[in-house]
């Protein structure tokens, strides 16, 4: 692979389908209301009567694990639930429809069209949002395994405390910190089978289960090239995150201006991000067609483009 003239591609592809930046940008505006809502509804729900009963801080925790308190508690985790599902159907609802775009954009050269784009959203929707639930809870039951693990250990280090407490701290302290880096890099790795998955799905119009079963065929074979598109991906995204920092720092660190400022420029870096999410969306896909050689080793498409006005 010739990393310049992959990055070359995909900038140039990505910076035609801009249009599918705004799209992201209107997402991105309708979610944060709801998000917002999925966390304060649920904290006032549990806060309130936490407040009417005087408890103190060392009390919080037992509220949670107190039976009685679940007439406040289950309100609260099923608003949050309904919020959380709300922003996951919304952005799988636009995912399909921006990652089927840039396809029709990268195969036949077609232009935006919003009628095209939510066709294509309908499309894709059920699947996307049956793929990212399946995904998520093979994430939560390793979470579930990990956790009982971790209680094991808990009660391995209590034991061993009463003849050692060094060995203890030590041992829980050790296992605590190799726990929470399989939990880490088996998130990681689920993000790359996540985002092939979503690849192949859309390329291949393949069902939530032969997706999954694309994506580890497809890493599984070309686990080199994936790794480094990822790792370029991973680059890029901290270098252009360290320069914006770089550069809105020293006006963000004055004491009342900067305040103001920072907030003058959310719309500027939700707008980097987004484009930052395109571009690793459009990286993956133009990853994806040259290891099925649909696209040239330049990252062309033999294709004859269809005209448009």
């Amino acid at each position: 692979m010739d990393v310049w003239k992959f990055l070359k591609s995909v900038f140039i592809r990505t910076n035609k389908n801009w249009k599918l930046i705004v799209v992201e940008f209107i997402t991105s505006l309708i979610m944060i209301p709801i998000i917002i809502l999925g966390i304060v509804i649920p904290v006032i729900l549990i806060v309130i009567p936490v407040v009417q009963g005087n408890f103190e801080a060392e009390d919080f925790i037992p509220f949670f694990l107190n039976p009685d308190n679940l007439i406040f508690i289950l309100p609260a985790f099923f608003f949050f639930l309904i919020f959380a599902l709300a922003s996951l159907i919304l952005w799988a609802f636009v995912a399909g429809g921006i990652r089927a775009s840039l396809l029709e954009n990268i195969l036949k050269e077609k232009r935006f069209d919003l009628n095209t784009f939510m066709a294509y959203s309908k499309k894709f929707f059920g699947r996307m949002v049956g793929l990212w639930i399946l995904i998520g809870l093979i994430y939560f039951g390793i979470f579930v395994v990990l956790g009982g693990i971790s209680y094991l250990i808990l009660l391995f280090c209590l034991n061993l405390s009463e003849t050692s407490e060094v060995c203890a701290i030590l041992t829980g302290v050790f296992s605590g910190f190799i726990i929470f880096f399989v939990f880490m890099v088996v998130g990681f790795l689920m993000g790359i089978f996540l985002a092939i998955a979503n690849t192949y799905l859309i390329v291949e119009d393949a069902e939530v289960v032969k997706s999954m079963k694309g994506s580890f065929r497809f890493i599984k074979n070309n686990p080199g090239h994936t790794f480094l598109v990822v790792l370029l991906l991973v680059v890029i995204g901290f270098g252009v995150t360290f320069i914006y920092s770089l550069i809105t720092m020293p006006i963000t660190m004055i004491p009342y201006i900067g305040a103001l400022f920072s907030f003058a420029l959310i719309p500027v870096q939700m707008g980097i991000n987004l484009y930052i999410v395109l571009f690793s969306t459009t990286a993956y896909l133009m990853l994806y067609l040259w290891k099925r050689k649909k696209l040239t080793s330049d990252f062309q498409t033999s294709t004859t483009p269809e005209k448009t006005m």
